[in-house]
């Protein structure tokens, strides 16, 4: 995946809160085990040469 810069990181990450979000809302339970959902996106190292 390639994003072209802070914009759009931040429209993507807008993007996936608001699509993840209603399947937290709708499955998340008080009463059950806690867990985290993460998503982790960072530049790819470049390759050595």
């Amino acid at each position: 995946m390639r994003l072209a810069g802070e914009a759009q990181r931040a429209a993507f990450l807008s993007e996936y809160v608001a699509a993840v979000g209603p399947l937290l809302k709708k499955y998340g339970n008080p009463d059950g085990d806690p867990y985290r959902v993460v998503l982790a996106v960072h530049p790819q190292p470049e390759e050595e040469q």
